[in-house]
């Protein structure tokens, strides 16, 4: 395991945890605000696709 790779999964996984507070207030209450249907589906898949594309990355095989 290479310890560079490490601290990069580290800092993913507390990028995820620093956002999502964030993501789920502005998804909520902020999706009110009359916002066009595209933005307002953009909003809402941003989070559960960067955490699918964080998983899928650490599960990869091959890595080393």
């Amino acid at each position: 395991m290479n310890v560079l790779r490490f601290w990069f999964g580290i800092f993913a996984l507390l990028g995820i945890v620093v956002v999502a507070p964030a993501w789920m207030y502005w998804s909520g209450a902020g999706l009110d605000a009359g916002l066009p249907t595209h933005v307002e589906w953009l909003v809402a898949a941003v989070m559960p696709f960067t955490i699918a594309i964080t998983i899928a990355s650490w599960m990869s095989p091959g890595g080393t």
